[in-house]
């Protein structure tokens, strides 16, 4: 991504900037840390707030940390079409 800005906004900043650029893209993180391992899933929205895609991530846990095990994407916007 290279020259990408990623910022938190509230949801009212969110909307002026999708007013003035649809094309901006919004990202959710949802994630949980356990002994057994971690999950995190990005809901991505862009065009108008339009549901475009989920990534998910999954890591077991190490003796010396996490080790990504799992990753997979759920895309929106093109089983919609």
């Amino acid at each position: 991504m290279g020259g990408a800005v990623i910022r938190l906004v509230s949801m009212q900043e969110a909307d002026a900037i999708q007013k003035a650029h649809s094309a901006s893209w919004y990202v959710n993180l949802i994630g949980a840390v356990r002994p057994a391992g971690a999950e995190f899933i990005f809901v991505v929205f862009s065009r108008g707030f339009a549901h475009q895609f989920d990534g998910f991530l999954e890591y077991t846990a190490t003796a010396d940390g996490y080790r990504l095990a799992q990753v997979r994407f759920k895309d929106y916007a093109y089983t919609r079409r």
